[in-house]
């Protein structure tokens, strides 16, 4: 049971969720567990109850390694440009041909490794030399060469990379005699040139084509239109955007993410936030918290619970007494009620207590249930036996006094569980189940009381496949 005054008011006892060791407290770390405990005591107090809790929509992007290969693939040549010619310190004319296999790209933490197998061919002549040389377009030199892209945010949402030459290493040397010159030394540089370099630049430049700024706002309209359900639509109300570092997972360049929303299950039909994505935002690389929560106002009227109750205090009166009337009312987080009796035990008795919350099955009850100040001051002068009826009176009344919830709570169940599975916006799919729930706040006002619950749990938006 969850008391609901305690729990609007900030009184009464509150669990401790964070403990720390004696040792870990001694001395020059009791500084530190203080900071601690101050910031998470105002953290969790900034959230008022009527207010809608902060909460995340993960978003997840796999960008296949496939694509960014096919734009390395078209801007890069495979024969380097052509033949290159190159005289020597030493009078000779060197000829370097050559041609790269397919690229193979490989994701390693946050950085992409690209690597290629260079077949090439060296010949020299000259000085009286006839042609020279090792390898041929049939039988090739072999190299392998590579380079490495570390993956990052840019300040508009975007990726950027910085790429670094691992190097060339040759399978064998090259030196003819004559003329006794290492041709593989002196054509290094050059086929570094030509196939190397422009692998580096190219590796630079292919975080660009990864269109995570396209998604991310795509991701933000989609929430900012809402999302249509069975019984009304989900408004999701997004903040704003954190962003994960860049990584890679298997064969893909993983972008992941959270957008901070407040979402509340709204009635009628939908119709969306004018919120904008904040694209003059600089990109936030932050920890974000990983469940989604939505606020559910749910109200109820008091003439089911009145009739509960009468039939219940009706049922156990002893003969000769009669049950004339039974008022309940709400007030804030508590509930008032009045039961007329004539007959032997005549008068009027009035009640308060407490509404709490109970969840299985959902449901409000009187929690603390007493006699007030003036019915308690008149039961003092009947008789015994007529106060041990009214005492019996009162906690059949404080079993009875109950305001169901179950059949509006099982509907939120029902869009916000299993079935959260909704397309939104162009090419995009929310995936989630928020089984778990909690009491935000209960109000009453008269013969109606609601309740304010959070259903919580894991969300993430992707871009729709038809087959997972």
């Amino acid at each position: 049971m969850i008391d609901a005054h305690c729990a609007a008011n900030g009184t009464g006892p509150t669990p401790s969720r964070f403990r720390f060791r004696r040792t870990l407290c001694s001395s020059r770390w009791s500084t530190l567990c203080l900071f601690l405990a101050i910031t998470i005591g105002t953290g969790v107090a900034r959230t008022q109850a009527n207010e809608t809790p902060q909460s995340w929509v993960r978003f997840e992007l796999d960008v296949p390694l496939a694509l960014l290969n096919e734009v390395l693939e078209h801007r890069l040549p495979r024969d380097g440009g052509g033949t290159r010619h190159v005289t020597l310190a030493e009078g000779f004319d060197l000829e370097i041909g050559g041609e790269r296999d397919p690229f193979r790209l490989a994701g390693r933490r946050d950085s992409l490794v690209v690597r290629t197998r260079l077949r090439h061919w060296l010949d020299v002549q000259g000085k009286g030399l006839q042609r020279v040389g090792c390898g041929s377009v049939g039988a090739p030199l072999t190299a392998e060469l590579a380079c490495t892209a570390r993956f990052g945010w840019n300040d508009a949402w975007g990726l950027e990379a910085i790429a670094s030459a691992q190097g060339m290493v040759f399978a064998r040397r090259c030196k003819p005699d004559p003329p006794r010159i290492n041709l593989t030394k002196r054509a290094g540089p050059v086929l570094e040139e030509m196939f190397l370099d422009p692998v580096v630049v190219a590796a630079t430049d292919v975080a660009a084509s990864v269109q995570s700024r396209e998604f991310i706002a795509a991701v933000w309209d989609a929430l900012a239109g809402g999302a249509l359900l069975a019984d009304g639509w989900l408004d999701f109300a997004p903040e704003a955007v954190f962003v994960d570092p860049v990584s890679f997972s298997g064969s893909a360049v993983a972008i992941r993410g959270a957008i901070q929303v407040r979402p509340e299950l709204r009635a009628g039909p939908a119709k969306g936030t004018a919120t904008s994505f904040p694209a003059g935002t600089p990109t936030r690389v932050r920890l974000s918290g990983r469940d989604l929560g939505v606020a559910v106002q749910i109200e109820a009227g008091l003439a089911n619970a009145r009739d509960r109750l009468h039939a219940a205090v009706d049922s156990a009166l002893a003969i000769g007494t009669q049950l004339e009337k039974v008022t309940l009312r709400a007030s804030e987080q508590a509930l008032e009620i009045g039961i007329d009796l004539a007959g032997d035990l005549a008068g009027s008795f009035a009640m308060t207590a407490a509404l709490a919350y109970e969840d299985l099955p959902p449901a409000l009850v009187a929690w603390n249930l007493a006699w007030t100040e003036t019915t308690r001051t008149a039961i003092a002068r009947l008789e015994p036996a007529q106060q041990e009826r009214l005492a019996a009176l009162l906690t059949i009344v404080g079993r009875a006094a109950r305001i169901d919830f179950e059949e509006p709570v099982a509907r939120a169940n029902r869009d916000l569980g299993a079935n959260l599975r909704r397309r939104l916006g162009d090419g995009l799919v929310l995936d989630g189940a928020l089984h778990a729930r909690r009491l935000l706040a209960i109000q009453g006002t008269g013969d109606h009381v609601s309740v304010r619950l959070v259903f919580s749990g894991p969300a993430v938006i992707r871009p729709f496949a038809a087959k997972p």
